[in-house]
C-alpha cells in the first residue's frame, strides 16, 4: 500500500493506492474542529496519524506500506504567495507525522511540489478551475473516482486534487 499524502497546518489531502497503482481511497483529514489557523503542527499530525491508524489494515492489510508526502518550498521574491513563515510551521507538522508513523511504513519520501506538478500554481479564485484538479479527474478510472470523498469547500478539494497527482505522479500515470 502507498499512501500519498498533501500536507498542512490544518488539513490534510490523504490518498491510498494499491501497489499496482489503483487509488483505493482519497478524502481530506481535518482536526475534530476544523477552524483554519486554530490547529497546530502537533495537533494536526496527531490527527493525521489517528486516521491512517485507524484505517492503515483496511486498506494495506498484508503488504508493504511506503508514504510519499509533499514537502514544501518557498519560491523567493515576487513568486512567492503569502507568508513564507508559515512554512516553518508546515515543515514541523511534516516532521511530527513522518516521526510518529515511522514505524507503520517501509520507506517515507518526500516530494517538492515544483518535481511532482512542474510550475502549476493553485488558482487565485475558488471560481477558477484548478489544473491538477481537471487533470486529476480525468486519469482516475470511473472506480477509482468512486473511491474520492471531494469536501465541499473548493480549496479544500484542492488539498485532495495534489494527494491523488501525487500518488499519480509516483506511480507515472501523470504529471510526467
Amino acid at each position: 500500500m502507498i499512501l500519498s499524502i498533501d500536507p498542512g497546518t490544518d488539513a490534510c489531502g490523504v490518498a491510498a493506492w494499491r501497489d499496482n497503482g489503483t487509488l483505493i481511497r482519497a478524502e481530506l483529514v481535518k482536526a475534530h474542529d476544523y477552524r483554519p489557523g486554530l490547529y497546530g503542527r502537533k495537533e494536526m499530525a496527531a490527527e493525521l496519524y489517528e486516521f491512517l491508524i485507524a484505517r492503515i489494515d483496511d486498506v494495506g492489510a498484508g503488504e508493504d506500506r511506503h508514504l510519499i508526502t509533499e514537502y514544501p518550498q518557498t519560491y523567493g521574491g515576487h513568486a512567492g504567495k503569502g507568508d513564507t513563515n508559515d512554512l516553518l510551521s508546515l515543515c514541523s507538522t511534516i516532521g511530527y507525522f513522518e516521526r510518529d508513523l515511522n514505524r507503520h511504513f517501509r520507506t517515507i519520501t518526500e516530494v517538492l511540489p515544483s518535481r511532482w506538478k512542474g510550475q502549476i500554481p493553485k488558482p487565485k479564485s475558488v471560481k477558477d478551475p484548478y489544473i491538477v484538479q481537471e487533470r486529476v479527474k480525468a486519469e482516475l478510472r470511473p472506480h477509482e473516482l468512486a473511491c474520492v470523498t471531494w469536501p465541499g469547500n473548493k480549496k479544500l478539494q484542492w488539498d485532495v486534487a495534489d494527494a491523488i497527482g501525487i500518488g499519480l505522479w509516483h506511480f507515472k500515470r501523470a504529471f510526467k
